[in-house]
């Protein structure tokens, strides 16, 4: 079982350790500002950009020294205007909700880990949620490391990485996990694994290069406030496991009956300690605590092992235990040629404005190479927020896209424009985004300077500031801040894309069959493409070519069967291209050959005339021949016909004369059928009358199989070479 970090304040103060104390002390937070900037109240001038008022629950752990610590640290921003402010979910109900409902039913949550004997909490509890986030989005589970986390965190962040137990023991909040998952993305546990022998780092972590597998673009707050349970349960039902913070005391842990263990802390007037992930809910778990009535509890996914609670998982009780940060995460695709634009290298520590519901932030980036702005993101301060996008060209140049919106919850963002800029390599270019949260002064999202605990560099010219758009912008670098706002710019590369992916392909022998393969360029850069195969019976047109942005090449897949055995074939088409993705694309060929509907054996038609005479040669069926008759191809106008016909080898010996002239007597009948097996070959010596086609070869194939010419004699006893007789067996 995962153990709590019981650290006295004494040790503290010896060893020097973020562990019951972030390094965000009281003193050194206020030394970044003046009491005057923190205090709405006292602010008369909105034409003044203010900071919002310092949280009370930093200040309370500050001030407070917890006896246990578990790795949750209240964050830095305030957020108690949230509980005036609730999200705008009118059509939250708890009748449209279940009684009970648990994502462990349908398999969507992940295996129980163990932090201990870190306090990485705030690590488990946002991992947990992004991994059935992806396995309820994808049916795929991936098993996300937070060891990468641990070492990735911006090392803006100094309190994380400056003490000998650091980062195992410093701690965290959700969403500074989750800016890890949005910057660098989440990467594999089998490339990093959890080793809290490598969290004791002494200022010498090293952050992984190992390659990510998913990018966070979303961290929702549904709620800081845990009374707010319907809204909970929506969000679980409707998005998935969400992180829940909480205090944890081990006086509030129960063991009831068939409930196994119900962590009950009521009533609870201290901060949380500790972060889980919400899987479900029970509306029918009782509330242990005496002082607590009613029913219902949260079932929470700890990161204490199987050996903890109920193999890993427990039950909280409805409005207990001080829950908040309730969040849930939104995911994509990591893209390797997709690049996050950002100044805020710490990410969003303080909210600004002017003591009104609107401001505009600005910042300015400059593309690295040509492409395409998709996304614009930011944090916002507030739930139920608008905002208003503005892209110019260069320096506050010409206006590129313009794009309005909302935001229910308090978090970040990630906007798809609706129609991507397109930007040169090199190129300079400015987003501008109006927020606006009503009922709330400070709707700009910044990073900001607490000394020895957060140090951004802050960088001049690049991100700025106004009330209105009638004001001029101010450069955010005087007060020794950044805009939490960003760009999601995605290379040029061609995207290739094909269909169908496979040909399966079912033909006779001696047939021809054509088909159209689709080569489209869904990127933003000119596909170029050759195609190869590895088979005679198979052939494309055309072979090459290149595809624009957004069209497509149709080529045409040809298969003939002439001279093929009856089998099953195999081949590829290969598409060599420039898609630094997908390249080579291998196309499938499955070709089924089967014998012709009448399965005959036939020469085809002779180009020259014969006197009559004898030809012997063989016969080589490539498939089963049933065989009742034999017909000569006649020249035209003449009775070219066969007299007598020997076919004989490999158990075959079968012999057949001429009727006459009577009835079709270009035919010739055997008395019993017969049958020629697939490649065995026969000898035959046939006799024919004056003028039956001949066809000028030693060996030809022909439908059927193969056949050779052996000699041939005429009448007059003349040997000629290279005659074979036109004839067809049926």
């Amino acid at each position: 079982m995962g153990k709590p970090i019981a650290i006295s304040v004494t040790t503290i103060l010896i060893l020097c350790i973020a562990v019951s104390v972030l390094p965000l002390s009281v003193g050194t937070r206020f030394s970044a500002v003046t009491d005057d900037n923190r205090d709405e109240g006292s602010v008369e001038d909105t034409k003044i950009l203010q900071l919002a008022p310092l949280s009370p629950n930093s200040t309370n752990y500050v001030e407070t020294t917890p006896d246990e610590f578990y790795g949750y640290i209240p964050p830095p921003v305030d957020l108690s205007h949230l509980s005036e402010r609730p999200v705008d979910k009118s059509e939250v109900s708890a009748l449209s909700l279940p009684s009970s409902f648990d994502w462990r039913d349908y398999g969507k949550v992940t295996p129980v880990k163990n932090q201990n004997p870190c306090g990485t909490c705030w690590i488990f509890g946002p991992t947990s949620v992004l991994e059935s986030a992806v396995l309820i989005g994808e049916s795929e589970a991936f098993d996300f490391s937070e060891q990468s986390v641990a070492l990735c965190v911006d090392r803006s962040w100094t309190y994380l990485y400056k003490g000998v137990t650091d980062p195992c023991l410093a701690g965290g909040w959700g969403w500074l996990a989750s800016e890890v998952f949005i910057k660098k993305g989440a990467v594999l546990e089998s490339c990093n694994p959890y080793d809290t022998s490598g969290l004791r780092c002494d200022g010498s972590c090293v952050c992984d290069e190992c390659p990510p597998i998913k990018n966070a673009d979303g961290y929702r707050l549904v709620t800081n406030d845990g009374s707010q349970i319907d809204l909970i349960k929506n969000a679980i039902y409707n998005q998935g496991p969400v992180t829940m913070a909480f205090y944890y005391n081990s006086g509030g842990v129960y063991s009831v009956g068939p409930w196994g263990t119900i962590y009950d802390f009521y009533p609870c007037e201290v901060d949380a300690n500790h972060m889980v992930s919400i899987v479900g809910w029970d509306d029918d778990v009782p509330h242990p605590d005496p002082d607590h009535t009613g029913t219902g509890a949260w079932i929470a996914k700890n990161s204490w092992g199987t050996g903890w609670g109920n193999n890993g998982f427990f039950y909280l009780a409805y409005d207990s235990s001080c829950v908040t940060e309730v969040a849930y995460l939104t995911y994509r695709d990591y893209d390797q040629h997709e690049e996050l634009l950002y100044w805020d290298e710490a990410g969003f520590t303080d909210s600004v404005g002017y003591i009104d519901s609107s401001a505009w932030m600005a910042s300015v980036f400059t593309a690295a190479q040509s492409g395409n702005l998709t996304h614009v993101d930011f944090w916002t301060t507030s739930s139920n927020a608008r905002y208003e996008i503005r892209v110019w060209d260069g320096y506050f140049g010409s206006e590129l896209a313009r794009q309005t919106g909302g935001c229910q919850e308090l978090g970040y963002y990630s906007i798809p424009l609706s129609a991507p800029v397109s930007l040169d390599a090199d190129q300079q270019f400015t987003i501008g985004v109006k927020m606006i949260t009503l009922g709330y002064g400070y709707p700009i999202p910044v990073e900001s300077k607490y000394f020895g605990d957060v140090s951004p560099p802050i960088q001049s010219g690049v991100s700025f500031v106004r009330h209105t758009a009638s004001d001029s912008w101010e450069d955010l670098a005087i007060y020794d801040w950044n805009a939490c706002l960003r760009a999601r710019i995605v290379g040029g590369v061609p995207d290739i894309s094909v269909e169908p992916i496979s040909f399966d392909v079912s033909l006779n022998q001696s047939d021809t069959w054509n088909d159209i393969l689709e080569i489209g360029n869904d990127g933003n850069e000119t596909l170029t493409y050759s195609i190869t195969d590895n088979d005679s019976w198979l052939d494309e047109n055309p072979k090459s070519g290149s595809v624009p942005p957004g069209e497509y090449d149709n080529i045409t897949v040809t298969i003939d069967t002439t001279g093929l055995p009856v089998d099953e074939y195999y081949a590829n088409i290969t598409i060599t291209n420039n898609d630094p993705d997908e390249n080579p694309v291998m196309i499938p060929v499955h070709l089924s050959v089967s014998p012709p509907e009448d399965d005959e054996f036939d020469t085809g038609t002779g180009t020259y005339p014969s006197i009559s005479g004898t030809h012997t040669g063989t016969i080589t069926p490539i498939y089963d021949i049933n065989v009742s008759r034999m017909y000569t191809y006649p020249c035209v106008g003449t009775g070219g016909h066969t007299e007598s016909v020997h076919i004989w080898g490999n158990g075959v010996d079968e012999n057949a004369s001429w009727a006459g002239y009577s009835g079709d007597w270009h035919n010739i009948t055997f008395s019993a059928p017969f049958t020629l097996k697939t490649g065995k070959t026969y000898n035959y010596e046939i006799t024919t009358g004056s003028y039956p086609q001949i066809i000028h070869a030693a060996s030809k194939p022909v439908t059927g199989g193969t056949i050779a010419w052996d000699s041939f004699v005429d009448v007059n006893g003349n040997e000629h070479s290279n005659w074979i007789l036109a004839m067809r067996l049926e």
